[in-house]
């Protein structure tokens, strides 16, 4: 009886695996910041004072970083120096928007926003990887508790999308805990006059998720276009099959000002992860909004745009099985 015993122990195998959690864990959070020109060039919401979108940004920025793995963030300030802005003009203009001149004096706070992400990451001990662009500069803050950073990279979009500096950027993260790769995306889409051109240019976005490097991608940013009613043919065109689209569960929009009733802000993935939950924040921007309809309101947002986040799941992997020994898994008859 005990030799049956121990080759029970040495032989037997389940045909069922056991119930397993995710292999991987990512909570992934993506918001255009507005860069003060861009902001005051082109919100049609009431500027909110620059200081107080940085004092606004700066403690949003903690609080991110406890609820979040990465956030990808679009139009973050380039750099320290005060350079020219955008300054307001008492010029009527046609849209009934006011006017600015160039060659304005920049208001010194603008280098408080990278301080105050700066100061958030290293007290909740984040790495931030950025790519410095005029106006339109794209960042990723990590979780270095959570993943390691594998590799960055920033590439340009086809002439026919882009000109210039602007740049689609990539991170490949390695989860400490399982050791999976997981690749995120972080874009700005150039915006298009119709719906099928914009989705032309989203389509470059996804050409950054190197299959080669990992099957696990995720794809967010400000795409600047939204799904239309004919969204088989949008999706068609814009990405690549079997991507799946987890911001379309969301019930609200995602931006303020020209597309206040469009949801043009994306988390998507490849269908080697779940989407276990999707949110916006639509009170953040609700304040944005009402600051600009009555000037007694103090802005509680610094954006036109809302954080998207989501909780997205890598699955394990099926258990290897060894297989059993000749004459199958049964054990010898009492």
């Amino acid at each position: 009886l005990k030799l049956q015993f121990l080759y029970l122990i040495g032989t037997t195998h389940t045909a069922t695996p056991t119930p397993m959690g995710p292999a991987c864990t990512v909570r992934v959070g993506t918001c255009n910041v507005l860069y003060e020109e861009y902001y005051q060039r082109h919100c049609k919401v009431e500027a909110v004072p620059l200081a107080r979108r940085c004092a606004l940004f700066a403690e949003w920025a903690g609080r991110a970083m406890a609820t979040h793995d990465v956030l990808a963030l679009q139009e973050w300030p380039y750099d320290d120096r005060e350079g020219e802005a955008h300054a307001p003009s008492d010029a009527p203009r046609r849209d009934g928007g006011r006017a600015f001149r160039r060659h304005a004096p920049r208001p010194p706070a603008m280098a408080g926003w990278q301080r105050a992400l700066a100061a958030a990451a290293k007290a909740a001990g984040w790495t931030l990887v950025t790519h410095a662009s005029k106006n339109d500069g794209l960042l990723f803050a990590v979780n270095t508790a959570v993943f390691d950073v594998l590799s960055s990279q920033f590439i340009g979009y086809s002439p026919a999308v882009a000109r210039g500096s602007k740049k689609r950027g990539r991170v490949l993260l390695s989860h400490k805990a399982s050791g999976t790769v997981v690749g995120v995306v972080n874009a700005h889409v150039p915006w298009a006059r119709e719906t099928m051109q914009g989705a032309r240019h989203v389509a470059e976005v996804f050409e950054l998720a190197d299959a080669a490097l990992t099957p696990h991608w995720i794809a967010v940013g400000d795409w600047n276009v939204a799904v239309p009613r004919d969204a088989g043919a949008f999706y068609a065109a814009a990405f690549p099959p079997e991507w799946r689209d987890a911001t379309a569960a969301l019930p609200h929009a995602t931006a303020a000002g020209d597309r206040a009733d469009q949801k043009i802000d994306y988390i998507t993935h490849t269908p080697s992860l779940r989407c276990a939950a999707i949110r916006s924040h639509p009170t953040d921007l609700a304040a944005a909004v009402q600051h600009g309809r009555d000037r007694g309101v103090e802005a509680s947002w610094f954006s036109d745009h809302c954080l998207v986040s989501a909780v997205l799941e890598v699955a394990h992997p099926a258990p290897i099985r060894t297989p059993p020994p000749p004459g199958g898994n049964a054990a010898p008859p009492l």
